[in-house]
């Protein structure tokens, strides 16, 4: 029944032309008049439903030259390797175009699954190519739309290459913030829909250390956390993290150390993946030696 309510719910979205979309400012028709508005929303060639869940499209599939604007909801990205591990390429909600990186191709070289429930609007690429080339204002919007798309992966470099998984996980919340509020949506609270896992495989790290780091920000009073939505209490605090991470002073340490703990370091009882070694190092935060005695009963002190 449950079921059935949400399916009629993205039924009655999918209806909506782009005049009337609650994206249209996010999207493809935002910078259009009414009349070019209406132009885009009869290119659209279809409008489908999906469920949490659900794939748009999967490695292999054929492109048929189909793009796709996301109407509602937020998409996952991802492709698996030869040794069967999942690589999460990034992900995509309501304003974005799925299907740009496969133009001029014949077969999809990625996945896509709907995180929540979802519409989205299918266009031709062809024929969007040929009312670009009568209409100025589309073309624009077309260019504005390709350099948005290299922007935010000119950004994620940016902001993740060679940063320790501190610094990664704040950078990734601060660009989920930026994400919303292009869209009008609030800067404090963040819906983010995916998993610990998926973020963990987007940033190289595994799910338990995002949930580590994000627990170190809540108790360093960063953020606040409930379950897959995280407020932003303190944003200078977290835009300073990857600044005191440079110069060897993390502010998660600076608020232990305020509380009357200071950092040991530790040894682990077992071998550990080399993966798993390097996430340890990069989580050198201070704990209390009794704390560590107790809560981790894996980990000894050494002095």
């Amino acid at each position: 029944m449950q079921t059935k309510a949400r399916v009629e719910a993205m039924r009655r979205q999918a209806n909506d032309s782009c005049d009337v979309c609650a994206s249209r400012s996010i999207c493809l028709p935002g910078g259009l008049d009414k009349h070019q508005c209406e132009a885009v929303s009869q290119q659209v060639q279809w409008r489908h439903s999906l469920l949490r869940g659900e794939h748009l499209y999967r490695v292999g599939d054929p492109v048929r030259d189909h793009l796709y604007a996301v109407k509602t909801g937020q998409f996952k990205l991802y492709d698996v390797d030869e040794s069967g591990k999942t690589r999460v390429i990034g992900f995509r909600r309501a304003g974005d175009f799925l299907g740009l990186d496969v133009l001029g191709r014949s077969h999809h070289r990625i996945s896509v699954v709907a995180l929540t429930d979802a519409v989205i609007c299918e266009f031709s690429h062809a024929r969007l190519v040929v009312g670009a080339l009568r209409e100025e204002a589309l073309a624009r919007e077309l260019n504005a739309l390709m350099s948005r798309e290299l922007a935010r992966e000119h950004s994620v470099h940016l902001a993740l290459y060679e940063r320790d998984a501190t610094n990664k996980l704040s950078q990734f919340l601060l660009m989920q913030r930026d994400e919303q509020m292009r869209r009008g949506e609030s800067g404090e609270l963040l819906a983010l829909a995916m998993s610990r896992a998926d973020i963990g495989h987007y940033l190289s790290l595994s799910g338990e250390t995002v949930s580590r780091i994000l627990t170190r920000l809540q108790q360093s009073g960063c953020v606040t956390i409930s379950h897959r939505h995280v407020m932003i209490v303190d944003i200078s605090g977290l835009r300073a993290v990857p600044v005191a991470e440079k110069a060897g002073k993390s502010p998660l340490a600076l608020d232990y150390r305020a509380a009357g703990a200071r950092p040991y370091p530790i040894a682990f009882s077992r071998p550990l993946p080399n993966r798993a070694r390097a996430e340890a190092a990069t989580l050198a935060l201070p704990v209390r030696r009794a704390q560590c005695a107790k809560r981790v009963p894996a980990l000894k002190i050494v002095s």
